[in-house]
């Protein structure tokens, strides 16, 4: 049996391409692309996703990897991979962000641990609010859903010279805006209610001079804080439900899955 150069090309590219397209999502990926799961796992999860999902996909186009034609193939599918893990990525963000924003009006701004997501020193109750939603994420299967986009993006967007218009960046750039606008409305509530609270501090701060106003305000600033947590964080479900099908929109727009 004689095996050409076109075959080894064939059988090699088959897999390649898919495989360089996920790889780069899993690196970005929320809890996938975070800092505590080692690249090697990441790699691994990649090979069994590709060893499973590339019979399910349209024939790949003969493309010899090791080109200049190659390199800008590979290009591309490391650009869609990445555009949607960023994507989720700002999803988590909001809620991150938001956590961030009580925490600095409740005076708890100081209190800080190493986040394992990104690998950074972020606020405590920032961080819950991270890996609530980073729950919530995985108990809705959101991550099957898009790995399901990814799959078919390869039908609609499929492996070629063909990258991202300038739509898609500048979709991706809008949605990356929602990390301070969605943060704020996340931490909106909480906020208010702290900055009534500042408010009737400064009152009483002004009627009795006496009165220690840092040592008596910290502990209703904190008090005030976690109650409305726990009073509006029903709310929180609802508001990760309208942020993930805007985040699912956002990877069909670019990946141009109906």
């Amino acid at each position: 049996m004689n095996i050409s150069s076109a075959d080894v090309v064939s059988w090699v590219g088959a897999y390649f391409w898919p495989f360089v397209r996920l790889s780069s999502l899993f690196m970005v990926m929320p809890i996938f692309g975070s800092s505590f799961v080692p690249i090697r796992v990441r790699v691994l999860i990649a090979i069994g996703i590709t060893l499973m999902v590339v019979p399910l996909l349209p024939p790949i186009p003969l493309i010899d990897p090791i080109s200049i034609q190659g390199a800008l193939v590979a290009l591309n599918q490391v650009i869609i991979g990445v555009a949607t893990g960023v994507a989720l990525q700002i999803l988590i963000s909001i809620f991150l962000v938001g956590g961030q924003f009580i925490a600095i009006q409740m005076g708890l701004g100081f209190s800080t641990m190493i986040d394992p997501i990104n690998g950074e020193q972020s606020a405590t109750l920032g961080l819950f609010f991270a890996f609530m939603v980073t729950l919530l994420f995985l108990s809705m299967d959101a991550h099957l859903l898009v790995l399901n986009i990814i799959v078919e993006s390869f039908k609609t967007l499929p492996v070629s010279g063909d990258s991202l218009s300038l739509t898609d960046y500048w979709s991706l750039v809008e949605w990356g805006g929602k990390v301070f606008s969605g943060g704020t409305l996340v931490a909106l509530p909480t906020v208010i209610a702290l900055f009534l609270i500042n408010i009737s501090m400064g009152v009483m701060a002004r009627v009795t001079p006496q009165l220690n106003i840092f040592s008596v305000g910290f502990p209703i600033y904190i008090f005030v804080g976690l109650f409305c947590i726990g009073f509006t964080l029903s709310t929180v479900l609802f508001q990760f439900q309208t942020y993930l099908f805007e985040t699912l929109t956002i990877v069909k727009q670019i990946t141009k899955v109906s």
